[in-house]
């Protein structure tokens, strides 16, 4: 019998990327996980911060920069950028393809 890692998951896409920003989170320490869109835009997010302004802030500098840190996650169509808000840095390479493979995004 194989143990299943997450205790929680979920087949729709919005509610497994929010569960797994949320994980990112504790994992890190971050106050705040959030993916945006190009124009700076929520596509997902978790934590105790406003998601919107953590967006914004990877396509306009809003929030000092020793409280954030900003990847972009480039995929076939689409340029994602992962925020977070405090918190030890999360690394791109980690994240990208579990958000590709959440997303069903091709790299």
């Amino acid at each position: 019998m194989t143990m299943e890692r997450r205790q929680t998951r979920s087949d729709i896409p919005g509610e497994a990327l929010q569960l797994y920003l949320t994980h990112l989170a504790s994992k890190y320490g971050a106050e705040a996980v959030v993916v945006a869109d190009d124009a700076g835009l929520v596509v997902c997010g978790s934590g105790d911060a406003d998601l919107d302004v953590l967006a914004a802030n990877t396509v306009a500098p809003l929030l000092p920069a020793n409280d954030t840190a900003v990847h972009e996650l480039c995929y076939a169509d689409v340029t994602l950028r992962l925020s977070t808000l405090k918190g030890a840095p999360v690394p791109a390479a980690e994240v990208s393809p579990a958000i590709a493979r959440i997303l069903d995004l091709a790299s």
